[in-house]
């Protein structure tokens, strides 16, 4: 994929790290591939501007391929391109609560929880 980056679009990027995290690939060039993937869409506002439907996609793929089996895992074992990217998600749709259809808000509110940033998931929690 590196050698394609230019041609590829944000939902090309979403549904490749969804496709690893669904069939649970987590060898070490997937992760390296995915924690590429985070510190990527971290550079020059890429998140800020995506689709958000692609926003909940690419950090519920994160936290599931990541933090496998249902558990929450301590922020400093998450690579901090990835944990920025979630984090960066939640405070996203925090200031846009309503733009968010209620399914990409729980991916969100999901991936946020389970990396252990409870103050990014409890703000998009309703009041």
């Amino acid at each position: 994929l590196a050698g394609k980056a230019p041609a590829l679009t944000d939902q090309h990027v979403c549904n490749v790290v969804w496709a690893y995290a669904k069939v649970e690939a987590r060898s070490p060039g997937v992760l390296r591939h995915m924690t590429a993937v985070g510190e990527e869409v971290q550079r020059d506002g890429k998140l800020a501007a995506m689709q958000i439907h692609h926003v909940a996609g690419i950090v519920w793929s994160f936290a599931r391929a990541f933090i496998p089996d249902q558990e929450a895992a301590a922020p400093e074992l998450l690579p901090p391109g990835v944990l920025a990217t979630v984090a960066a998600a939640g405070r996203l749709a925090q200031r846009s609560l309503g733009e968010w259809e209620p399914r990409t808000l729980v991916s969100v509110m999901w991936a946020t929880a389970r990396a252990s940033l409870q103050d990014e998931a409890l703000s998009l929690a309703p009041a």
